[in-house]
């Protein structure tokens, strides 16, 4: 087993994130967060817990070019048809 628990917990994250936002991206941020904080804090192995901090950042950091578009209100929001 990879990580199920921390999968979970990073699912969960995305999934209430995005819910209370109704933003992806940063259900995308807190998920990515919530991954590497879980498999740092639980007992995975070493390998498992590298693989969750390679993408993180990047993905993140990719995530983050849309971080103007929500502070200014133009993103576009799950659930809202404009």
């Amino acid at each position: 087993m990879l990580a199920p628990v921390a999968t979970g917990i990073a699912a969960l994250v995305f999934i209430g994130t995005t819910f209370v936002t109704r933003f992806i991206s940063a259900g995308s941020m807190a998920g990515a967060v919530a991954l590497m904080v879980a498999c740092a804090a639980g007992n995975v192995a070493a390998p498992v817990t590298a693989g969750a901090f390679s993408p993180g950042p990047s993905s993140s950091i990719g995530i983050a070019t849309t971080c103007p578009a929500s502070i200014a209100g133009t993103e576009r929001r799950i659930g809202l048809r404009l």
